[in-house]
């Protein structure tokens, strides 16, 4: 028959092994409860040995110095802290992904909510997972995320990692010593002693993590970060009753470590003596009264762990839809820009020649493609098969000279035995945009080099009123005809075919510069307006809406917006449309002395790209006289009559143009583009230079390198 002691260590054994098994089918949907079931599986395990111990063996060692609390629960903590660590590192990534996400694109999806071909009286589902999302269209720009004003509940920074992995690591270290101790010292006392100063260390980081979490979730005052987070309340009170439940059971595992010391090194010891030293029959006691301030907080941690977990609130399904449409109904398509080339006439070592790519409509538009491009574009994690339309800003070579092997690589088709096929000629065309004889340049260039592609192009040639037109005479294999655009006000209005059926436009100025040069300014549609103000009207019908037949009544936003046009609801009110958002407005300049012929088409824009080639920083101080360091009037005017401009000159004009926005680029090989000391105490110089002069808006202006992208917000 079983003894007292035994039957509640099989109590133990049994409850830790039911949760040890909800845990482990938890951990088929969500690995991060691993750590916790085995950590659970243990447990019993060590109950189940001490349960069964005194009928397999003749060992008259008391129940008390077999107790799992002294001698397993410290040993095996390390994996119940890993995986508390690894649940708080995971949940603070969800939580500023989605925070940046909200404050990117007003979403926490990056995706399109609305699908155009449903009916009007649903929305499209998606189960798009935020963590999930494509580094293919998400490039981050880590320069803009630590200057961004917005807050954040938790800095997941570089520093913060190796914090999480150094306490691990030291953990585990602390483990290992215990039980090496536990089962290499003979020493009753000193044993004890040595296990009762690891288990203190181990309870101090659990102290200290416990404090951080409460401490960092004070800070949390963001509107978003506050929403996403009470949408996602389940995670949150584990994320934060986690560190809490097991910091009590850890300091309460040590200080009965430290009793259990005290009791070898003075058995007659107050009050330490009543501590511990009870029958051995006589377990009630310490069940009740000892164990259980250990045992209790874990229980409920573990229970905790294996409830059902809801589905996360970062995707959208049917039954969530209600939950989610103030953030769908906001979503805007991305925009960002990647500088593949950021030096000027002669490339460097850390700067490739002009070309920058711009992500828009789910596409890539080129604007000028210097010499290596292909190479730079192989470098990032763009996609040359993105690319459908190619601006170039003027015809000096490095704004032009990659522009054919481009598209050589991007078709594959180097080899003059591919030739074209009936069924390349169907696809759909790469589109060239650009001043005269670009055309004529890039047939001769491809027909001298015998180079055939696998897909169509057509150039369109931007002409002012004394160019001569080519007229699509005696095409390549590859060409078809281009347009010839004739300047019209001092403006040109590109053709952009399936883009412009979506609302996009480009428009292009002449800019001077030693020869003909263009700005060019890309505008998107305007978006809809956030209609979180709509949804309790709508809750407030719900039942009369359903009884008309509207299985999803919150299907009226989307309609709303795809149609512009008011709803009268049952109670007679009416869901009317916001007013639309403006779209964005990007300015890219090609080289320019004196851009001021682009005010006529731009319109406060979001984002102005513009040369600054020269400038005086202390690279012109340097092993040089006092009488011959260059005064900032004979930089500019030294630079102006190269057809270029200054920091201080771009700066101007951004004023002019009123723009959001600053980005400098196309920087003279002196400057280098790496991220030595030197090299960013330069760039800052120049940056600085272009500060003063824009309203010392410090968080508006940026020097762009190469490979670096940009996300254009909206506002």
């Amino acid at each position: 028959m079983l003894e007292q002691d035994s039957y509640a260590w099989l109590t133990f054994s049994l409850l830790f092994g039911l949760l040890s098994f909800l845990l482990f089918v938890q951990s088929i949907h969500h690995c991060h409860i691993l750590p916790f079931a085995i950590y659970a599986l243990f447990v019993m395990l060590g109950h189940f040995y001490i349960a069964i111990t005194p009928y397999f063996s003749q060992s008259n060692i008391p129940w008390k110095n077999q107790e799992p609390i002294i001698t397993q629960l410290p040993a095996i903590s390390i994996l119940a802290f890993a995986g508390i660590v690894d649940w708080q590192v995971v949940y603070v990534r969800f939580i500023n992904t989605a925070s940046k996400n909200y404050r990117r694109w007003g979403s926490l999806h990056p995706v399109n909510m609305i699908d155009e071909k449903s009916d009007e009286d649903s929305i499209s589902d998606t189960s798009t997972v935020i963590l999930q999302h494509s580094t293919d269209y998400y490039h981050t720009n880590y320069i803009e995320v630590i200057t961004s004003n917005a807050p954040t509940p938790f800095l997941l920074s570089t520093l913060t990692i190796w914090i999480y992995m150094s306490a691990i690591v030291i953990y585990g270290i602390t483990t290992l010593i215990f039980v090496v101790c536990k089962t290499m010292v003979t020493d009753t006392q000193v044993s004890a002693l040595i296990s009762a100063i690891c288990t203190t260390i181990m309870a101090s980081f659990t102290l200290f993590n416990a404090a951080a979490v409460v401490y960092t979730g004070s800070k949390c005052h963001s509107k978003e970060i506050a929403w996403i987070m009470g949408q996602n309340r389940q995670d949150a009170i584990i994320l934060f009753l986690m560190p809490l439940l097991f910091m009590i059971a850890m300091i309460s595992a040590t200080l009965i470590s430290w009793a259990a010391y005290k009791q070898t090194a003075n058995p007659t010891l107050k009050p330490f003596a009543n501590l511990v030293d009870i029958g051995d029959q006589d377990v009630t006691n310490w069940i009740i009264l000892k164990s259980f301030i250990v045992y209790l907080p874990l229980i409920i941690l573990l229970i905790c762990c294996s409830l059902k977990r809801k589905k996360s609130k970062l995707a959208v399904d049917e039954q969530q839809k209600i939950s989610y449409l103030s953030f769908l109904s906001t979503m805007v398509a991305p925009m960002d820009i990647t500088f593949l080339g950021t030096g000027s006439a002669q490339p460097s070592a850390t700067r490739n020649h002009q070309s920058i790519a711009l992500r828009v409509d789910g596409d890539i538009w080129l604007f000028d493609c210097g010499e290596a491009t292909q190479h730079q574009l192989q470098k990032s994690k763009l996609k040359m098969g993105k690319i459908t339309r190619v601006f170039i800003t003027h015809m000096h070579g490095d704004h032009c000279f990659g522009l054919a092997p481009l598209l050589c690589s991007m078709t594959d088709n180097l080899n003059p035995a591919n030739s074209a096929t009936t069924q390349d000629q169907d696809q759909t065309p790469i589109d060239i945009y650009g001043p005269t004889p670009i055309r004529s340049w890039l047939r001769t260039t491809l027909r001298s080099t015998y180079s055939n592609l696998g897909r169509p192009y057509r150039v369109h040639e931007l002409l002012s009123e004394s160019d001569t037109a080519d007229l699509n005479e005696n095409l390549h294999s590859n060409e078809l005809p281009g347009e010839n655009i004739m300047i019209n006000n001092n403006a040109f209005t590109l053709p952009l075919f399936a883009s412009a059926e979506k609302g996009y436009s480009v428009k292009a100025a002449p800019i001077k510069h030693s020869i003909p040069s263009l700005g060019y300014v890309i505008s998107e549609p305007d978006w809809p307006g956030k209609v979180n103000a709509l949804i309790p009207l709508i809750k407030k019908n719900m039942t009369a809406l359903k009884n008309q037949g509207i299985v999803n009544p919150m299907s009226l936003l989307g309609q709303l917006q795809r149609t512009n046009q008011p709803y009268t609801l049952p109670d007679g009110q009416q869901l009317v449309p916001p007013p639309l958002r403006p779209g964005r407005q990007v300015v890219i300049l090609g080289d320019t002395k004196d851009p001021t012929s682009i005010l006529s088409i731009a319109n406060s824009p979001t984002l102005l790209v513009h040369e600054a080639t020269n400038a005086l920083t202390r690279l012109d101080t340097l092993n040089v006289k006092e009488e011959a360091i260059p005064t900032l009037e004979q930089v500019e005017q030294r630079t102006k009559d190269h057809g270029h401009s200054t920091p201080q000159m771009a700066a101007a004009f951004a004023l002019k143009i009123k723009c959001k926005k600053l980005i400098l680029t196309h920087f003279s090989a002196r400057y280098c583009g790496d991220e030595s000391q030197q090299a960013l105490d330069v760039m800052e110089e120049i940056r600085q230079l272009a500060v003063d002069v824009f309203n010392q808006r410090d968080q508006d202006v940026y020097c762009a390198r190469d490979l670096w992208t940009y996300d254009i917000k909206i506002d």
